[in-house]
């Protein structure tokens, strides 16, 4: 799911402060107001801004291409052939199977020490690299935040175009979310396609980055958004679009890669039984669903888990969570579930559900990826999952049957999944909302044990290399909706949030070798049939590992946080390795997580190859000196107050959960703020003075008193910096601080 954040907070704070409520949702302002007039707690916006972006232009420069090939000439004819070799990087998981294997050996784990720098690249990215980069013929297309396109010489990192949309609308809380992180670009038969985050999907000409058509795919208005990256099938592109937290009802698209006419569109949730169903599936779907008129909040949004099968002629998608949380809502069909459907019509073929009557956020929209494996000894078509859940699914893609279902982490909240039926078998108390504790320290937390780091798997070794987290969360039921809590603990805590690097053996059902990792959060992986397995980390490291045992075998700074994968491609004879770096994604509001100060360069692009001599820039951004805040109005209960509303209306999904993001990101430190700033205060909140930046108005969920109430809270928050940083001490209640 496109990560959307909802209602949190962090009063009666847990185990001495080492719980902050977390959850990455947003919903639209009258929506808890729907649910619970009398409360503001489950209203959840976001108070962030996002600088101005400039019009679509383009920069440069004559392609580096093939001589013969036109930019971007990526043909189902090409795709196979180029499967065999691996010189280019055409899709978003080089291949349909999307295994992220390259069958490239020139770099291998005998002369992997040899590899260093061969070119870098900085992008105008403030919000970190997420994105795939596709390389087609020399050229490299990569997208960034507020929805930039750059095509670049695969060989120099040359600038050869740049491409952003003229006009973005961030009016709207989770359009402004997910502009700021975009996931990928497809090519296709000369044209480079993109969907904004406000809710298009754009054509853009392979040679200059002009625009060709552009198509409005959802509705920013009600909770739509979009960051996930297309793919493409038989002439046609697919894409699915986020905001299922807001109750947005999902729905997998095809369009016409020639016009932008949309061909076929697949619901995943049923809407108004009153109404016609738009497919004969949707009429089963609909027994599924409990509550009052539980046709206005559904959810089940198709984000990043895509994949087209041409052996079966069939598409394979992964569906979000549905809302509400904490109340029973029936399985609620067809939300985290995986669904096949037919490649030409959209006619639904099967599903199979995860996680029903989902209270976990347990969406199913991890990485699917496909192969031919052998399972108890006969050969199967699988389709792969390391789910979000904490399980590892293989499921029969031509039957839709589960084959096997496996922990891969730590797993508490199901004992395991029945194979009769392939439902979880809940462990007492998992249902914290019907326990009479009203809560449950659950095991994977609400960011979930995957998320939508690529994994990758080799045919060579037989095995997936899998970015997972190991990390829980507190569920809380309260009679304002439901609160999870994401862990902090003290550095002398014995459990700790951790990454792993997992090699999963999908036959044998276990773990072959993993390597912990200091953050949960790192990037995704790429493995070679150099027996290499390639990965980014929250540290600002780029490793290679022998892929049959995870030996470090190399190791280099890289100055920058990474969550996305590495790519692999030949140029002029050379294989290169790509890393786009730049933390991206949620663990900007969570820095503690995996974009740690030590790690907050700048977004760029690095090129590494045998022999390379070059070095990535030094230097990651800081934040300025911290002006001294103004004196404090409130008093202690009006503050206590605006800490609540902070969390409670979402100010922290942006602005940071501990108030601390990153420098240079597109959302400021609220703790850095000028007296000035604090002056227009009410006029940015409730007024919405910046909406056109990103940062929405909160007229009719927030009072001008509860405004009033936040602003204490942020210039308290200001006064603990201060003191800190300024002192050297603990922060205390100095005379600057008190009210007048």
């Amino acid at each position: 799911m496109n990560e959307a954040l909802v209602a949190m907070r962090n009063s009666d704070a847990v185990n001495n402060g080492a719980w902050a409520s977390h959850k990455r949702r947003f919903r639209p302002l009258n929506y808890s107001l729907r649910q619970n007039p009398a409360r503001l707690g489950g209203v959840v916006l976001v108070i962030c801004g996002l600088a101005a972006t400039p019009a679509g232009a383009n920069g440069a420069s004559r392609p580096a291409q093939t001589v013969g090939i036109a930019p971007g000439n990526v043909s189902a004819r090409r795709m196979q052939t180029d499967a065999r070799v691996g010189t280019n990087w055409m899709m978003y998981g080089r291949t349909y199977s999307e295994q992220r294997f390259s069958p490239l050996r020139q770099i291998n784990s005998e002369n992997v020490r040899r590899l260093g720098v061969a070119w870098s690249a900085r992008l105008p990215s403030p919000d970190g690299l997420a994105g795939t980069p596709i390389v087609v013929d020399g050229v490299i297309y990569m997208p960034g935040s507020q929805d930039l396109v750059e095509a670049l010489d695969a060989g120099s990192g040359r600038l050869l175009w740049r491409w952003r949309p003229a006009h973005l609308d961030i009016t709207q809380a989770f359009a402004s979310w997910t502009s700021r992180f975009n996931r990928g670009v497809a090519v296709w038969k000369g044209k480079v396609f993109i969907q904004t985050g406000d809710c298009r999907l754009f054509a853009l000409s392979a040679v200059k980055g002009k625009e060709i058509w552009e198509a409005q795919t959802c509705d920013p208005s009600q909770g739509y958004g979009s960051d996930g990256a297309p793919r493409i099938a038989k002439n046609m592109v697919l894409i699915g679009n986020g905001g299922a937290d807001l109750g947005a009802r999902g729905y997998l698209s095809a369009y016409d890669t020639q016009t932008g006419h949309l061909i076929w569109r697949f619901y995943t949730a049923p809407g108004n039984p009153a109404n016609r169903f738009e497919q004969p599936a949707l009429k089963l779907a609909a027994t599924t669903w409990k509550g009052k008129n539980w046709w206005t909040h559904t959810g089940g949004t198709v984000g990043d888990s895509i994949v087209y099968d041409p052996q079966l002629n069939r598409i394979y998608f992964g569906t979000d969570t549905a809302v509400p949380w904490g109340q029973r809502k029936g399985d609620a069909l067809f939300t985290c579930s995986i669904i096949a459907v037919d490649a030409d019509t959209g006619r639904y073929l099967w599903h199979y559900q995860e996680v029903p009557d989902d209270a976990w956020d347990y969406a199913a929209t991890a990485q699917i990826v496909l192969a031919n494996l052998r399972i108890r000894g006969k050969p199967r078509k699988v389709l792969l999952q390391a789910a979000k859940d904490g399980f590892f699914y293989i499921i029969d893609r031509v039957s839709g049957k589960l084959l096997s279902a496996t922990p891969f982490v730590k797993v508490n909240w199901a004992s395991r999944i029945d194979p009769a039926n392939g439902r979880p078998v809940l462990t007492h108390g998992a249902r914290y909302y019907l326990d009479p504790s009203q809560r449950a320290f659950l095991w994977p937390g609400v960011e979930g044990a995957r998320y939508w780091q690529s994994m990758s798997f080799s045919p060579l070794t037989g095995l997936l290399y899998i970015p997972a987290l190991n990390a829980p969360s507190l569920y809380r039921m309260t009679p304002g909706g439901v609160v999870m809590k994401l862990y902090f603990p003290s550095p002398s805590a014995k459990v700790q949030p951790r990454g792993q690097l997992i090699a999963w053996d999908p036959s044998a059902r276990k773990a072959r070798w993993s390597v912990t990792l200091r953050y949960p959060f790192n990037g995704g992986t790429l493995v070679t049939a150099g027996n290499l397995v390639f990965e980014g980390t929250a540290e600002g490291l780029f490793t290679a590992r022998r892929a049959t045992d995870g030996r470090l075998l190399w190791s280099v700074p890289v100055v920058s946080a990474t969550q996305a994968p590495p790519v692999t491609y030949r140029d002029r004879g050379e294989q290169y390795v790509l890393l786009p770096v730049g933390a991206s994604g949620d663990v900007r509001a969570v820095p503690e997580y995996g974009d740690p100060p030590s790690a907050n360069g700048p977004s760029r692009l690095v090129a590494f190859a045998l022999g390379g001599h070059g070095t990535v820039p030094p230097g990651v951004i800081t934040k300025p000196v911290q002006p001294r805040p103004p004196r404090q109005f409130a008093t202690p209960s009006m503050i206590a107050h605006g800490r609540e509303l902070y969390n409670g209306a979402g100010c922290m999904l942006c602005h940071g959960m501990q108030m601390d993001v990153p420098a240079g990101s597109t959302v400021p430190d609220l703790r850095y703020l000028p007296r000035a700033g604090l002056a227009d205060w009410n006029q940015v909140v409730i007024g919405g003075m910046l909406r056109k930046s990103g940062m929405p108005s909160y007229k009719g969920a927030l009072s001008p008193g509860d405004a009033r109430a936040i602003e204490a809270y942020v210039v308290e928050q200001a006064w603990n910096l201060y003191d800190t940083t300024h002192h050297h001490k603990s922060p205390i209640q100095t005379s600057s601080r008190t009210p007048n």
